[in-house]
């Protein structure tokens, strides 16, 4: 399996009592090791003549990268890894294509995980019934924009809308930390983010329409607008398969990132809880603690030894968070635009 930085240490003991406070012996369990889903090759081969060859993946290499989120940071889930391994990855090319793989898979009971690019925490991409991982990161087309909206498929990155509203002279309600994430794995698979602060979370109206793709005998599309498409945020793809979505624009403001360390908890928790009171409201502000800023790479911008504590707030509003920062104790590292 792919290597993974190690995550924070917990005793055997401490592991073992918080894992026994989740323990549940009905739940779905892994795909035991060497064996493989009855109607697996049927499936990849007609996947095939859906998707072209390219398409139909299964090289070690790639199911293994496929089988793995960021679920081993969490020293719970690192205790239950690895949790499940794809027999195949599906990598379809435009939206259009999916309902007829989703189809496919219905018929021949073929599990199926929609993933995109696998920055989750909590093991929602891996496939614990192993089958297919359905990845959707080359489908990542922007489709559409107009004023207040951007519409595209599942598989493109939030960097790059962004990067497209910006050009429009707006930019996102929100997006997460993983910058690099996918559309539909933000839907499907986060919460909230970069901009949280001012418009709540993905079920808070960020979500104007997604075209969802049910696992039935027909995969047909449908489309669920506003408060029709609460069921499919945040639901992992249990619910259907976000193949493309509509989301809301801003106008677009000029931000900048600050990044101050505190010696103390409680002079750090305090600054946190007086940038959040800004005016106007930070894109985001954030802290950690040293032991998880030394598992980050190394920046000038973080110190290891000391809490962390960033915060994005508009230009013109940068001296006065400076300052705040300044009055409760901490210092400011670095800044950038």
């Amino acid at each position: 399996m792919a290597a993974h930085p190690k995550p924070s240490t917990l005793s055997a003991d401490e592991v073992r009592r918080l894992t026994e406070l989740v323990a549940d012996e009905r739940q779905v369990s892994a795909t035991p090791a060497g064996t493989s889903t009855p109607g697996i090759e049927d499936f990849c081969r007609e996947a095939a003549g859906l998707l072209g060859a390219d398409a139909v993946i299964r090289d070690d290499t790639s199911l293994d990268k496929a089988s793995a989120d960021w679920a081993h940071m969490s020293p719970i889930l690192a205790a239950k890894l690895p949790a499940g391994r794809a027999e195949v990855v599906l990598r379809p090319t435009r939206h259009e294509l999916v309902p007829a793989v989703v189809a496919l898979a219905h018929r021949l009971r073929i599990p199926v995980t929609p993933r995109g690019k696998g920055t989750g925490n909590y093991g929602q991409a891996i496939p614990l019934r192993g089958g297919a991982v359905l990845d959707l990161t080359a489908c990542n087309r922007v489709l559409d924009a107009g004023d207040g909206w951007i519409r595209a498929e599942a598989g493109a990155k939030m960097s790059d809308l962004e990067a497209h509203a910006r050009s429009l002279g707006q930019e996102l309600w929100m997006f997460p930390s993983t910058f690099g994430t996918t559309l539909g794995g933000f839907l499907a698979g986060g919460n909230g983010g970069t901009g949280s602060l001012s418009n709540g979370t993905n079920g808070d109206g960020f979500v104007e329409e997604l075209t969802v793709v049910p696992c039935t005998a027909e995969a047909e599309p449908f489309t669920a607008r506003n408060e029709d498409a609460l069921p499919y945020i945040h639901a992992y793809g249990t619910t259907g398969v976000i193949t493309t979505a509509t989301v809301r624009l801003q106008r677009a403001r000029t931000w900048t990132g600050l990044f101050a360390a505190f010696d103390a908890w409680e002079s750090a928790t305090a600054a946190l809880a007086a940038l959040v009171r800004l005016e106007p409201a930070p894109r985001l502000v954030s802290m950690d603690e040293p032991g998880l800023v030394r598992t980050f790479a190394p920046d000038p911008a973080l110190n290891p030894d000391a809490l962390s504590l960033r915060a994005i707030v508009e230009e013109h509003a940068e001296p006065e968070a400076r300052a705040l920062i300044a009055r409760h104790g901490g210092r400011v590292l670095e800044t950038r635009p």
